[in-house]
């Protein structure tokens, strides 16, 4: 069984993918540093609630997909992903 770090890590790092959006470019977003999502990323360390919440909500994604408590995104949560990432092609 997976541990909580790990799968945060997983799905932090699968959205990002999905959303064509570096860790360094997330850190800016979120003001913080490219160091604690790359240690989000690596599954060292775990983001506290606040930041937590923050990553969700920038992201679309709710927390429960983070935590793995749902194994997939919802249909709103994928249409805001595809949303994003044709207003990155038109850019």
């Amino acid at each position: 069984m997976q541990t909580a770090k790990a799968i945060f890590s997983e799905r932090l790092k699968e959205i990002l993918e999905l959303r064509e959006k570096s860790q360094a470019q997330l850190a800016k977003e979120l003001d913080t540093t490219p160091q604690a999502i790359s240690s989000y990323a690596k599954g060292k360390t775990t983001p506290d609630y606040d930041m937590l919440c923050r990553i969700a909500n920038h992201l679309s994604v709710s927390v429960d997909f983070l935590l793995g408590n749902v194994q997939t995104i919802t249909n709103e949560e994928q249409i805001a992903i595809t949303a994003e990432a044709i207003r990155n092609l038109i850019r």
